[in-house]
Parts: C-alpha cells; sequence; structure tokens
C-alpha cells in the first residue's frame, strides 16, 4: 500500500491547527468578513470541535495501512475531508468572496480529492 501522501498530511494538520484557532478563547470570528456566514451557523467552539474530530478521522484514516479495509479507509477519510474543505471555502467565499482563503480551502479539498482517485486507481491495480 502506498505511503500516506503529502495532501493527506497537510489536510489533516490544516484541519487540527484550524479546529485549535477556532477552541482558543480569542474571537476570531470577529477578526475578518470572511468568517460572516460561518458565524451563522455555529458558534467558533462547535467548529473548532468538528474541525479537530475531522483532522482525528483523517489521522485514523492515514493509520490504516495495517488493517484489512486500509484503502476504504483512506479514501473515505479523504472524501470526507475534499468534502469538509469545499464547503468551509465556499462558505468564505459567502462571507468576503475576494479573500484568498476561498482559493486556499478549494485547492486543499481538489487536493484530497486528487489524493482519493490517485489510491482508488491504486487499489484496482
Amino acid at each position: 500500500m502506498r505511503r500516506v501522501s503529502i495532501f493527506e498530511a497537510y489536510s489533516a494538520s490544516l484541519m487540527a491547527t484550524w479546529g485549535i484557532v477556532l477552541i482558543v478563547p480569542w474571537d476570531t470570528f470577529s477578526t475578518t468578513p470572511a468568517y460572516s456566514v460561518l458565524a451563522r451557523i455555529a458558534n467558533e467552539e462547535q467548529w473548532g470541535l468538528l474541525a479537530l474530530a475531522l483532522a482525528g478521522v483523517q489521522v485514523a484514516g492515514m493509520q490504516s495501512n495495517w488493517y484489512i479495509f486500509g484503502y476504504e479507509m483512506r479514501i473515505s477519510t479523504l472524501l470526507v475531508a475534499a468534502c469538509a474543505w469545499v464547503a468551509i471555502g465556499v462558505l468564505f467565499g459567502l462571507g468576503n468572496p475576494r479573500g484568498h482563503a476561498v482559493v486556499i480551502y478549494l485547492l486543499s479539498g481538489a487536493a484530497c480529492f486528487w489524493q482519493a482517485y490517485q489510491l482508488h486507481r491504486e487499489r484496482r491495480g
């Protein structure tokens, strides 16, 4: 089975960092208009806990190389991460369409989709 890719590690670490930043008692949502749509959906702590949970799922997927469903677990966690990054990118875009975060998060989602596709192709042989 393929080693953990840079996309998997990047996505998990960015998601964990994002979760930690939102959980700490700073008022992150008031710093930029990009967070305005996110703030209407849930508070910072809830977004932070969701991000940390997703990072944990991604780490579990990366560690699944030794288990019987290694490919399926890695592909599934990459697809969940990809959907999360695309959703976050869209929400940031609604809050601040000119911001650079939209591009970063959408590209992160695309990278996760690409890596899931590569693992799927490798699994099929």
